[in-house]
């Protein structure tokens, strides 16, 4: 892959900020395996923030060739008095945080922040200074955080249906955001399924258009979410299924 396509996927939204695109051009054209680090407190049930958004941006860097690592902060849950402050059950969390990136993000390194020493150390003898942050828009609406990856399709539903989405409104509209930023990452097309006397079904490959529509209140939000929740259910179905007999989750 050339470095201007490694830029494109490291660029590619939902990234929000990129310090300086020439000194990433650099990078590319100088290291062959740049890497990149998020880390994350382990404090419950992942959801459609933290593992979807946030894995869909992995994966570009992944594709990209960057050496991707999600650093989970157990030490920081322990010290902040997450999950009843009990070591053992931080240590079985730890591993469903694991798991469930390391299934959704193929190729991704996990990192314990109980090892931090140790990753310091390496750190300190390797020498380069490649490890760049780039910020992700990581909403802090309802559906982003309260649609949990375990959720099943009727659930998924009724959560998206009591989502803020006024019509012909799109700012700060989180099933939009959801559209553009975890939808149309993953899918090439959003087809909304309408009756014929509502217009019949229409499908959309670019969210400029599909935003402008809505605008103009070409859209009504009841069949914007009701598509959203069939998507949603694609993505997490299998997530859902992995992890069907992880007992653990009963706790969480």
């Amino acid at each position: 892959m050339d470095v201007e396509s490694r830029i494109g996927l490291v660029l590619r939204e939902p990234t929000e900020e990129v310090v300086e695109v020439a000194q990433l051009r650099q990078l590319f054209e100088t290291n062959s395996q740049p890497r990149h680090y998020i880390g994350l407190e382990i404090s419950g049930k992942l959801h459609l923030g933290s593992l979807i958004l946030t894995g869909y941006k992995i994966n570009d860097f992944i594709k990209a060739g960057v050496n991707s690592n999600v650093f989970l902060a157990d030490w920081h849950t322990y010290i902040n008095n997450k999950l009843d402050n009990n070591w053992q059950k931080i240590i079985e969390v730890s591993k469903y945080y694991g798991e469930a990136f390391k299934f959704f993000c193929p190729g991704v390194n996990i990192i314990l922040g109980s090892s931090l020493y140790d990753t310091t150390k390496l750190a300190s003898n390797d020498g380069d200074e490649d490890d760049y942050r780039i910020s992700s828009k990581m909403s802090k609406t309802t559906p982003l955080s309260g649609i949990l990856i375990h959720d099943d399709e009727n659930t998924i539903k009724n959560k998206i249906a009591r989502a803020y989405c006024p019509i012909g409104i799109s700012e700060n509209n989180p099933i939009l955001e959801i559209i553009k930023y975890i939808v149309l990452h993953n899918f090439s097309q959003f087809q909304i399924e309408r009756q014929s006397k509502y217009g019949g079904n229409i499908v959309y490959d670019d969210f400029t258009k599909l935003e402008s529509d809505y605008n103009q209140k070409k859209i009504h939000p009841k069949d914007l979410k009701d598509s959203v929740s069939i998507y949603l259910n694609k993505i997490m179905e299998p997530i859902r299924n992995h992890f069907k007999d992880w007992t653990i989750l009963d706790d969480l």
